[in-house]
């Protein structure tokens, strides 16, 4: 098993999220990521959407973070169709990391 995670760039992720959702800039985020144990790569996507990241890595676990619904979560119906799950958590607003 492996854990890949996918962060947006800075660019993306200004154009694509409300802002009060946007918790650190790209280099803080991916160094922490990447510092974690548990974390085998970090992969920096520029694009809106990390769907062709998702295609390409073909994940059996599909981890969202926020509070879409599951048709609105980049990705879920390819990982379905092949059989994987896909889960949506919600950032935890009492944490000092903003």
């Amino acid at each position: 098993d492996m854990l890949v995670v996918g962060v947006n760039t800075n660019t993306s992720a200004n154009n694509t999220k409300p802002l009060d959702t946007l918790v650190n800039h790209l280099n803080t985020s991916g160094m922490v990521l990447a510092s974690l144990l548990q974390t085998d790569a970090v992969v920096i996507f520029e694009e809106g959407s990390p769907l062709e990241l998702i295609k390409k890595i073909k994940p059996d676990v599909l981890v969202n973070i926020g509070g879409h619904s599951l048709g609105q979560i980049a990705g879920s119906k390819e990982v379905l169709a092949a059989d994987g799950e896909v889960k949506n958590i919600n950032i935890v607003d009492d944490l000092p990391i903003r």
